[in-house]
């Protein structure tokens, strides 16, 4: 088992009063650099704390786990040119499997459908990013979260803006999509910034690529597959610093078992713990991003 290297840097936003700042775990494998292709490594978060020494689980008591997911969540849950179902998701439910010699099937159904086979015993465990939230605790148990929305700023590539400080943005034309929680948090934090709400979130893409406005904030997956799409033209680029904020933007990503059932949720959670410690969850994450999201 290869070991993993930590880091941690902290991103400080000034005037932000704590709420959005945060912390950056990340992983590398040794002997990999930081990069910004998936030709040459980049950093990959950590997103679980891990603890050195983790409960025991029973292993044994777990024989089959029939994962339900969609096939419409891409880079998480989707069919590929072949018809099969890949994805972040797939590929981390796929990796606790063999890891821990647990016999695994998927299930997919539409995503509006999964709450509902899971009642009904048509699967275990729910793969497909159901919200945590009041309602859902209600009927569900989460694993600990294996990866965070986070929200970043995109600007043209040759904008000299090398940290989003409200200060730095104070003034500038900020397009995001109107009535988000990410105009929401604009609205809070970056008051002094021009915010233009746009009905879609390709339409403020576009008035950035042609130079209408000064930048895009928004959810930092989507913004990286446009700045990778030909649509893009490449004429932009990710500022350095990730946003999370409770209130806003937190829409973290973990598998939903049944309430009350802690031994299933308890191997999972194990499974992506042993996945985070030996890199594997780098190596998963890059065959699907080009960039990290922090």
């Amino acid at each position: 088992m290869r070991l993993i290297t930590m880091a941690i840097r902290v991103v400080l936003l000034v005037g932000l009063g704590g709420t959005a700042v945060f912390a950056q775990s990340t992983g590398v494998d040794e002997g990999e650099k930081a990069g910004g292709t998936k030709d040459k490594p980049f950093t990959v978060p950590l997103f679980r704390h891990v603890e050195p020494e983790p409960p025991t689980v029973d292993l044994n008591s777990i024989k089959l786990v029939r994962f339900l997911t969609d096939k419409s969540f891409p880079p998480f849950s989707y069919t590929d040119a072949n018809g099969s179902l890949t994805g972040l998701n797939v590929a981390i439910a796929d990796a606790i499997c063999n890891d821990l010699r647990i016999r695994c099937e998927f299930v997919v159904k539409p995503w509006n459908e999964l709450k509902s086979a899971l009642e009904s015993d048509k699967g275990d465990a729910i793969l497909s990013g159901v919200r945590m939230n009041e309602e859902s605790f209600e009927t569900l148990d989460f694993t600990r979260p294996y990866f965070r929305s986070l929200g970043r700023f995109v600007v043209r590539a040759e904008n000299p803006l090398k940290k989003p400080e409200q200060q730095a943005l104070a003034g500038r034309r900020v397009g995001v999509l109107a009535r988000s929680t990410h105009s929401a948090f604009l609205r809070k934090h970056f008051r002094r910034s021009k915010i233009l709400p746009f009905e879609k979130s390709s339409e403020a893409q576009e008035a950035l690529r042609t130079g209408s406005i000064d930048a895009v904030f928004g959810d930092a997956v989507q913004l990286m597959f446009w700045l990778h799409s030909d649509r893009s033209k490449r004429c932009c680029r990710m500022v350095e610093g990730a946003f999370q904020d409770r209130s806003y933007l937190d829409a973290p990503l973990a598998i939903a078992v049944k309430r009350g059932n802690h031994q299933l949720r308890d191997v999972l959670d194990h499974g992506l713990d042993r996945l985070q410690t030996s890199g594997q969850f780098t190596r998963i994450y890059r065959n699907f991003f080009p960039q990290s999201v922090w």
